[in-house]
Parts: C-alpha cells; sequence; structure tokens
C-alpha cells in the first residue's frame, strides 16, 4: 500500500532506505556521497562512529575487522588495561540494534575471540542507530 511519502512505484527495498537514511552520515565521516569508490556500508559507518566513541573515552583501537577462523572481530581495543573485542551493531531508523545480538550471534563472537591470536580479555557490543540528523550510541560490556 502507499502512504502519504511514498510515490507510486517505490518500493520498500532496505538499501535505499539505508542509503537515504546514510547520506547527512557519509558527509559526518568524510566520505564523498556519490564516488562508487568511496561508498561504505551503514555497518562500516557504525564501525567508525563506534570506534570513535571509545577513543574518546580513553580506548585505543588495536585492529578494525580483525579475521580470524570461524569469523571476524568488528573491534579489538585497549580500554583501562583490559584488551576487548567489541561486536558492533548498526540500523537506521528506530529500534535496538543490541537486539540483532541473538544466541547464534554470541556464539560466534565468542568462537572468534577464542581463536584470535590476540589475548582478550572481555567482550562487549555497542549498539549504533543512525538518523539522519544525529547518532546513538550504546555501550554493553560484558556481552
Amino acid at each position: 500500500p502507499s502512504g502519504p511519502f511514498r510515490e507510486e512505484g517505490q518500493s520498500d527495498d532496505l538499501s535505499r532506505r539505508q542509503h537515504r537514511g546514510t547520506r547527512t552520515l557519509r558527509k559526518t565521516v568524510g566520505v564523498r556521497e556519490n564516488s562508487a569508490k568511496h561508498r561504505i556500508s551503514v555497518g562500516e559507518i557504525g564501525e567508525r562512529f563506534a570506534a570513535e566513541f571509545l577513543v574518546r573515552r580513553g580506548a585505543s583501537v588495536l585492529h578494525r575487522n580483525l579475521r580470524v577462523s570461524g569469523g571476524e572481530i568488528d573491534l579489538v581495543v585497549k580500554h583501562r588495561g583490559v584488551t576487548i573485542a567489541v561486536e558492533v551493531k548498526t540500523i537506521v531508523g528506530r529500534g535496538d540494534p543490541l537486539d540483532r545480538i541473538d544466541a547464534h550471534k554470541r556464539d560466534v563472537v565468542y568462537r572468534s575471540v577464542a581463536a584470535a591470536k590476540v589475548p582478550i580479555q572481555r567482550v562487549d557490543a555497542i549498539g549504533v542507530q543512525l538518523f539522519p540528523d544525529r547518532v546513538a550510541i550504546r555501550w554493553v560490556q560484558h556481552l
């Protein structure tokens, strides 16, 4: 059904919504919007915001997108002497991005941490909500 803000023939394509919601954010993170070479995903934008959020709180980023057998760790940071693996979930608009970390995803994250050659002492999660005019970030320690 068509709504008051939808033109005829326009679908609810998720990628279109994601693109619309991140247009302002691309400018915020220094990405040229019209350059295919510089396009980044919503997840990458969220990871950049999460890393900046942690750095502002005194953490240092050791690794980004650390590939290990069985998965990937979004961020590995050192904060107050503790090495932390951080799973970042990003959504555009309303809802809680951390709701997307279910039991299966938690198992994948912990298997990835076990396979990492970096000694990780804790696993945290950061939820990033992207809005056209702002960003909301929530950090949950001890996932």
